[in-house]
C-alpha cells in the first residue's frame, strides 16, 4: 500500500474561498483599475505647423507630481515631463509632420488628448517668365504665349493665378507640380476663353501658402516680318511652245520639263500673289539639270518681274537643243503686320 503524507491537498475552490475570507477579516480591498488624476484642457484636436512648439496645459488633481508623455504615430520621439499638483502648463517641444500625436499619463497609460502636426510647408522660389511681354491678341505664331516657370521643394499641387492691374484674377490653374523646376504656359486667354486686354499682369504661384510671383505684359504692335511663298515646278499657270519643243508637267516629281529639239522655244510661266504693301520683293527660280540637255546649242534662260503691286511673275525658257526641269519658284518679301 502506498504511503500518504500527513496533510492532504485542498481543492482550488476551497483555497480561493479561504483567501477571500482572510482578506475580509483583515480589512483588505480588491485591487481597482488605475485612473489618471490629470485632465488636459489644451491641446484638444489642434493642428500644429511642422516644427511648432507644442504646449500642454491642464490640471493635476493628485497631491504629488505626475508624469505625462507624448507619443506620435510616425515618430520614435516620446518626450515626457513632470507636472506639479494643480494647474500646469509645460512645453513638450516640436514635432515633424504630417503626424498624429497623443498626450498620455505615463503611469496609467490613459490617453489625455490628441493633436495633429501638419506637413512642412513647401518653399516656392525663382518665379520667372520667358518674355517680359507677349502678343496673344493676333494668333499668328509670333510670341502668342508666355512660359511661366518656378521651383518648389517637392511634389505637390500648385495654384497659379494671373492677376490684372486692378487686382482681379483673370485666369487660374492648378497643375500637379514636381519637385524642382516646373513650367506653365499662358496663352493670354482668360478663364472664359476671351483674350486678356492689353496691360500688365502678375502671375502668382502658391503651394501650402508659400508663394512667388513674376510679371508680364500683354501687348500689341506692328512689326516687319519676312514672308515666303513657293510654287512647285508642275504648278505653272501656263506653258508655251513653238517648233520642235515640248513642255510638260511631272506630277510625281512635281517639276516642269522643258525640252527643245532644234525647234524655237519651250516656256513655263508662274504667278504668285503678294500683299499690295509688300516691299523688298525677291524672286527665285530653281532649275534641275536634264539628261536631254545638249550644251551648248541654244539657251536656257529664266527671270521674274513684278507686273503689279500684288503680283510676281516668273518664267523659264529653253531654245535650240537645250533642256531643263523647273524645280520650283519662290518669292520672299517683307510686310508690316500687327501682332
Amino acid at each position: 500500500m502506498p504511503r500518504t503524507s500527513g496533510c492532504r491537498r485542498l481543492p482550488a475552490q476551497l483555497l480561493l474561498a479561504i483567501v477571500v475570507a482572510l482578506g475580509a477579516a483583515v480589512g483588505l480591498a480588491s485591487p481597482a483599475l488605475a485612473v489618471s488624476p490629470i485632465t488636459v484642457d489644451f491641446p484638444s484636436d489642434n493642428t500644429y505647423s511642422s516644427g511648432a512648439e507644442v504646449t500642454v496645459s491642464g490640471y493635476n488633481s493628485s497631491s504629488d507630481y505626475e508624469t505625462i508623455s507624448v507619443e506620435c504615430k510616425n515618430s520614435s520621439r516620446s518626450p515626457m515631463d513632470n507636472v506639479p499638483p494643480g494647474s500646469f502648463s509645460v512645453s513638450m517641444g516640436s514635432f515633424k509632420g504630417p503626424d498624429t500625436c497623443h498626450v498620455l499619463d505615463y503611469y496609467t497609460d490613459d490617453q489625455l488628448a490628441t493633436f495633429f502636426v501638419a506637413a512642412p510647408k513647401i518653399r516656392v522660389s525663382d518665379a520667372a517668365v520667358s518674355d517680359t511681354e507677349f502678343y496673344p491678341t493676333v494668333r499668328d505664331g509670333y510670341q502668342d504665349t508666355v512660359k511661366f516657370t518656378w521651383r518648389q521643394e517637392r511634389q505637390a499641387r500648385a495654384t497659379i493665378t494671373v492677376v490684372n492691374a486692378d487686382g482681379r484674377a483673370v485666369r487660374t490653374a492648378k497643375p500637379n507640380a514636381s519637385g524642382g523646376r516646373n513650367a506653365w504656359i499662358w496663352n493670354g486667354r482668360k478663364d472664359n476663353g476671351d483674350v486678356a486686354a492689353k496691360g500688365r499682369y502678375r502671375i502668382d504661384v502658391s503651394v501650402n501658402a508659400n508663394a512667388d510671383v513674376a510679371r508680364v505684359k500683354v501687348a500689341t504692335g506692328v512689326i516687319t516680318k519676312t514672308f515666303r511663298k513657293r510654287l512647285e515646278g508642275n504648278q505653272g499657270v501656263s506653258f508655251a511652245t513653238r517648233g520642235d519643243c515640248y513642255a510638260s508637267r511631272d506630277s510625281y516629281y512635281q517639276v516642269a520639263k522643258l525640252d527643245c529639239w532644234g525647234g524655237t522655244f519651250a516656256r513655263a510661266s508662274y504667278r504668285i500673289r503678294i500683299p499690295a504693301d509688300a516691299f523688298d520683293v525677291r524672286g527665285t527660280i530653281d532649275l534641275n539639270p536634264s539628261g536631254a540637255d545638249i550644251c551648248c546649242r541654244g539657251r536656257i534662260t529664266r527671270g521674274w518681274s513684278q507686273p503689279s503691286a500684288r503680283t510676281v511673275a516668273f518664267w523659264a525658257q529653253v531654245t535650240g537643243w537645250r533642256a531643263t526641269e523647273v524645280n520650283y519658284v519662290r518669292v520672299s518679301y517683307q510686310a508690316k503686320v500687327r501682332i
